[in-house]
Protein backbone atom coordinates (compact mmCIF):
# COMPACT_ATOMS: atom_id res chain seq x y z
CA UNK A 1 0.00 0.00 0.00
CA UNK A 2 2.83 2.38 0.86
CA UNK A 3 4.47 1.82 -2.57
CA UNK A 4 1.14 2.43 -4.34
CA UNK A 5 0.65 5.69 -2.43
CA UNK A 6 4.18 6.80 -3.26
CA UNK A 7 3.63 5.92 -6.93
CA UNK A 8 0.41 7.93 -7.07
CA UNK A 9 2.14 10.91 -5.41
CA UNK A 10 5.00 10.80 -7.93
CA UNK A 11 2.59 10.66 -10.88
CA UNK A 12 0.63 13.61 -9.44
CA UNK A 13 3.86 15.58 -9.01
CA UNK A 14 4.90 14.83 -12.59
CA UNK A 15 1.52 15.94 -13.93
CA UNK A 16 1.60 19.13 -11.85
CA UNK A 17 5.16 19.95 -12.88
CA UNK A 18 4.39 19.26 -16.53
CA UNK A 19 1.30 21.50 -16.43
CA UNK A 20 3.41 24.39 -15.11
CA UNK A 21 6.25 24.17 -17.62
CA UNK A 22 6.73 24.73 -21.30
CA UNK A 23 9.24 24.86 -24.09
CA UNK A 24 9.86 27.82 -26.35
CA UNK A 25 12.01 26.47 -29.15
CA UNK A 26 11.23 27.67 -32.64
CA UNK A 27 11.47 30.54 -35.11
CA UNK A 28 10.85 34.25 -34.59
CA UNK A 29 10.35 36.06 -37.90
CA UNK A 30 10.94 39.79 -37.48
CA UNK A 31 11.01 43.21 -39.10
CA UNK A 32 13.65 45.50 -37.59
CA UNK A 33 12.40 49.07 -37.79
CA UNK A 34 14.21 52.01 -36.27
CA UNK A 35 17.16 54.32 -36.79
CA UNK A 36 20.61 53.56 -38.14
CA UNK A 37 23.47 55.83 -37.06
CA UNK A 38 26.71 55.75 -39.03
CA UNK A 39 29.75 55.53 -36.77
CA UNK A 40 32.47 55.87 -39.39
CA UNK A 41 33.64 53.61 -42.19
CA UNK A 42 31.45 50.48 -42.09
CA UNK A 43 30.42 50.89 -38.45
CA UNK A 44 26.86 51.62 -37.36
CA UNK A 45 24.39 51.46 -34.50
CA UNK A 46 20.81 50.33 -35.03
CA UNK A 47 18.27 51.32 -32.38
CA UNK A 48 14.70 50.27 -32.79
CA UNK A 49 12.38 47.33 -32.56
CA UNK A 50 12.45 43.81 -33.90
CA UNK A 51 8.81 42.72 -34.14
CA UNK A 52 6.97 39.76 -35.60
CA UNK A 53 5.57 36.36 -34.69
CA UNK A 54 7.10 33.43 -32.83
CA UNK A 55 6.40 29.92 -34.15
CA UNK A 56 7.02 27.32 -31.45
CA UNK A 57 7.97 23.80 -32.53
CA UNK A 58 5.48 22.66 -29.87
CA UNK A 59 2.31 23.94 -31.54
CA UNK A 60 0.25 23.18 -28.40
CA UNK A 61 2.33 25.59 -26.25
CA UNK A 62 0.61 28.94 -25.58
CA UNK A 63 3.67 30.77 -26.94
CA UNK A 64 3.04 29.34 -30.44
CA UNK A 65 2.18 32.17 -32.86
CA UNK A 66 2.72 34.78 -30.13
CA UNK A 67 3.18 38.39 -31.24
CA UNK A 68 6.64 39.52 -30.15
CA UNK A 69 8.16 43.01 -29.86
CA UNK A 70 11.82 43.42 -29.00
CA UNK A 71 13.18 46.94 -28.56
CA UNK A 72 16.93 46.80 -28.82
CA UNK A 73 20.28 48.06 -29.97
CA UNK A 74 22.81 46.49 -32.34
CA UNK A 75 26.30 48.01 -32.64
CA UNK A 76 28.27 46.72 -35.62
CA UNK A 77 31.94 47.66 -35.95
CA UNK A 78 33.84 48.20 -39.22
CA UNK A 79 35.16 44.61 -39.15
CA UNK A 80 31.58 43.29 -38.90
CA UNK A 81 31.83 42.20 -35.25
CA UNK A 82 29.11 43.46 -33.00
CA UNK A 83 27.07 43.37 -29.85
CA UNK A 84 23.31 43.43 -29.49
CA UNK A 85 20.95 43.66 -26.53
CA UNK A 86 17.43 44.50 -25.57
CA UNK A 87 14.18 43.31 -24.08
CA UNK A 88 11.12 41.55 -25.49
CA UNK A 89 7.42 41.49 -24.84
CA UNK A 90 5.69 38.35 -26.06
CA UNK A 91 1.87 38.35 -26.16
CA UNK A 92 -0.14 35.18 -26.72
CA UNK A 93 -3.58 34.92 -28.36
CA UNK A 94 -5.31 35.57 -25.01
CA UNK A 95 -3.30 38.74 -24.36
CA UNK A 96 -1.09 37.28 -21.62
CA UNK A 97 2.52 38.48 -21.76
CA UNK A 98 6.05 37.24 -21.08
CA UNK A 99 8.88 39.75 -20.57
CA UNK A 100 12.52 38.87 -21.18
CA UNK A 101 15.93 40.34 -21.83
CA UNK A 102 18.53 39.24 -24.37
CA UNK A 103 22.10 39.93 -25.43
CA UNK A 104 24.20 38.72 -28.30
CA UNK A 105 27.49 38.87 -30.12
CA UNK A 106 28.47 37.90 -33.62
CA UNK A 107 29.57 39.04 -37.03
CA UNK A 108 26.98 40.98 -39.02
CA UNK A 109 24.47 39.87 -40.29
CA UNK A 110 24.39 37.24 -37.50
CA UNK A 111 24.13 37.72 -33.75
CA UNK A 112 23.26 35.33 -30.95
CA UNK A 113 23.37 34.67 -27.27
CA UNK A 114 21.25 34.07 -24.17
CA UNK A 115 17.86 35.36 -23.14
CA UNK A 116 16.21 35.21 -19.72
CA UNK A 117 12.56 35.55 -18.74
CA UNK A 118 11.88 38.37 -16.29
CA UNK A 119 8.18 37.86 -15.55
CA UNK A 120 4.77 37.93 -17.13
CA UNK A 121 1.05 38.55 -16.83
CA UNK A 122 -2.00 36.30 -16.68
CA UNK A 123 -1.09 32.64 -17.09
CA UNK A 124 2.59 33.69 -17.34
CA UNK A 125 2.64 35.55 -14.01
CA UNK A 126 5.84 34.55 -12.19
CA UNK A 127 7.36 32.83 -15.23
CA UNK A 128 11.06 31.89 -15.07
CA UNK A 129 13.24 30.38 -17.73
CA UNK A 130 15.83 30.98 -20.38
CA UNK A 131 17.14 29.97 -23.77
CA UNK A 132 19.52 30.94 -26.53
CA UNK A 133 18.93 32.61 -29.87
CA UNK A 134 20.73 32.95 -33.18
CA UNK A 135 19.41 35.86 -35.22
CA UNK A 136 20.16 36.70 -38.84
CA UNK A 137 19.33 39.71 -40.97
CA UNK A 138 18.22 38.44 -44.37
CA UNK A 139 17.51 41.73 -46.18
CA UNK A 140 17.50 45.49 -45.61
CA UNK A 141 15.61 48.31 -47.27
CA UNK A 142 17.01 51.70 -48.31
CA UNK A 143 16.07 53.19 -44.94
CA UNK A 144 18.22 50.73 -42.99
CA UNK A 145 15.30 48.66 -41.75
CA UNK A 146 16.03 44.94 -41.72
CA UNK A 147 14.08 41.74 -42.10
CA UNK A 148 15.16 38.42 -40.68
CA UNK A 149 14.61 35.65 -38.21
CA UNK A 150 15.90 34.26 -34.94
CA UNK A 151 16.04 30.59 -34.03
CA UNK A 152 15.39 29.91 -30.33
CA UNK A 153 16.91 26.79 -28.77
CA UNK A 154 17.44 25.33 -25.30
CA UNK A 155 14.40 27.32 -24.23
CA UNK A 156 12.28 26.20 -21.32
CA UNK A 157 10.09 28.01 -18.84
CA UNK A 158 8.38 27.25 -15.55
CA UNK A 159 5.41 28.76 -13.81
CA UNK A 160 4.85 28.82 -10.05
CA UNK A 161 2.35 26.31 -8.68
Amino acid sequence: MRILTLGIALVALAITTNANAGTCNGEFGWLGKGNVYGMGEGSFVFTGEFSGAFFNTDTSDPTHKAATQCPGLWHVRADGSGNSNGNCIMRDAEGDKIFFEWSGTGTFPVTGGPFTFLGGTGKFNGVTGSGTFRGATVASDDGGNGMGYATWTNCTYSLPN
